[in-house]
């Protein structure tokens, strides 16, 4: 009976051991980098270069709430593990930044912390801004502290348990977060698939959206930008790839360059979560939107194929046929290949050929505009479907497209359209 109380015993030393060795190594600290601020003051061109910095990140769209002062706080992030509110970064004393120093704020963003030290949660994408050098980091704050100053106070996460318990981020950093190299490069560098890589693992954060994520919320670094389920439950973000089915194979830079400044190529149109992020990346300048381009069609294919949702019911696509030539191919065309700048390619579209169709029915539903940009201020948009056309009409449309041209990605039917219908 004794030797099964040691055996005991030292399975409970052994694991409280483990548990203490991986809470401090999701809660230490990577390096500490000095600040490139000479005596904590900024130049006019260092807060130009955060405020561009900050739009690319579209830092406003998470952390403003509709209607409400830029800055100060966002409407809210849904997720399974409940909701996420961005805080006020504005330079309130209070509620916001105004009392961070220049290191707490590259804490922040380079380690996930906040300046007393306690973690923060990943929906905060410090995963990805971990990579952005100290000059950057410095650029950013030194612009968020000329913004007007507003004294909201954010709404707090309202997350489920044991989700609300902060410490238990240690064990999942542990798991998912390693701070980058530390480098401070204060001179840009001189190679385009370098400053692209830097800016897509960067402040533009592609990473976040474009790489699946497991059951406990951590990106598959083994399967990085090859595209994930957002967390609405409705979107679903393309692969970055080089693949042909679901990826960029099929784009030149050319093609990427112009989705990201204006919502549109000839492979289809931004929808969803994306119009948020083209809020900020439509100010990429032309040097930093072609890096951008050039490091994307560098990435290898991953060998991703197509999956076909099911087979194809004939009545059903005739039927789809007739509504396509009724109400979609005024706009789309016969061919499926759209009119540049105005209605998109379904031809080859990776919303219409996608893993998973919640998005292309939630298009023909709802409708919608592609979003308004610098170099498309008035985009043309489509009609809503939702109380026109019922469930079988929406099931053969979607057959049509998605079994069309060069499109072959399976069928679908009546019980899916219904179950997107009724998402909130």
């Amino acid at each position: 009976m004794k030797w099964l109380l040691r055996v005991f015993a030292a399975v409970v030393v052994i694991g409280l051991l483990v548990a203490a060795g991986m809470y401090w190594l999701g809660a230490r600290d990577g390096a500490m980098v000095a600040s490139t601020l000479p005596d904590g003051k900024a130049s006019a061109e260092v807060v130009a270069r955060g405020k561009y910095l900050t739009q690319i990140g579209n830092c406003v769209g998470c952390h403003t709430a509709v209607n409400k002062p830029a800055f100060s706080g966002g409407s809210g992030l849904k997720t399974e593990f409940g909701t996420f509110y961005a805080p006020n970064i504005t330079p309130d004393q209070q509620h916001g930044i105004g009392n961070w120093t220049a290191d707490d704020f590259w804490q922040a963003l380079h380690n996930g912390k906040a300046p007393d030290g306690s973690l923060l949660y990943p929906a905060f994408p410090y995963q990805s801004y971990s990579h952005l050098s100290r000059a950057d980091t410095d650029a950013i704050y030194s612009y968020l502290k000329t913004v007007p100053a507003s004294d909201r106070q954010a709404p707090a996460h309202e997350l489920q348990q044991p989700f609300n318990m902060r410490f238990l981020l240690a064990f999942w950093r542990a798991l998912y977060f390693r701070p980058a190299d530390a480098v401070a490069r204060t001179e840009p560098s001189q190679d385009a698939l370098v400053r692209g890589r830097q800016l897509v693992e960067g402040v533009a954060h592609c990473a976040e959206c474009h790489t699946p994520r497991d059951s406990m919320g951590g990106m598959e670094q083994s399967r990085f930008l090859q595209g994930g389920k957002m967390t609405d439950g409705i979107w679903f973000a393309p692969a970055l790839t080089g693949d042909t089915e679901g990826g960029l194979g099929a784009w030149s830079a050319e093609d990427i360059a112009q989705l990201l400044l204006t919502g549109s190529s000839a492979h289809g149109a931004v929808v969803g979560p994306m119009s948020e992020a083209l809020r900020g990346v439509q100010y990429l300048n032309q040097q930093d939107v072609s890096d951008i381009a050039v490091y994307l069609k560098s990435l290898p294919a991953a060998g991703l194929k197509a999956e076909r949702s099911g087979d194809v019911n004939d009545t059903l696509y005739a039927m789809g046929k007739k509504i396509y030539g009724q109400y979609c191919a005024a706009c789309h065309q016969a061919d499926g290949k759209g009119v540049q700048q105005a209605w998109p390619a379904l031809d080859g579209n990776s919303l219409v050929r996608g893993r998973d169709v919640t998005g292309l029915l939630r298009v023909i539903m709802d409708g919608g505009f592609t979003p308004t940009t610098a170099q498309t201020p008035q985009p043309y948009g489509m009609p809503p479907f939702r109380h026109f056309l019922n469930d079988q009409e929406i099931a053969a449309a979607a057959t049509y497209i998605r079994n069309t041209w060069g499109n072959d990605s399976g069928g679908i039917n009546q019980r899916e359209v219904n179950r997107v219908r009724n998402i909130d």
